[in-house]
């Protein structure tokens, strides 16, 4: 099992998180206005890539949670 950070490298992990956090947040919402605007051909490309984000972003609330954010 690996330690936990502590201290200075806690807090720099968890920024570096909520960073990452906060880029998903960003892909989905963008997803979501492309989504709504793309031709047919590109729809499953797009649902594809939303679909993936969403499943980082849920990955890294609960990395930012597990780390105290």
């Amino acid at each position: 099992m690996t330690p936990s950070p502590s201290g200075t490298a806690r807090t720099r992990t968890l920024d570096a998180a909520q960073a990452a956090l906060a880029a998903e947040h960003a892909a989905v919402y963008g997803y979501g206005v492309v989504g709504a605007r793309v031709d047919e051909p590109h729809a499953a490309l797009a649902r594809e890539a939303y679909d993936a984000h969403r499943v980082r972003r849920d990955a890294m609330s609960r990395a930012v949670r597990d780390l105290g954010g």
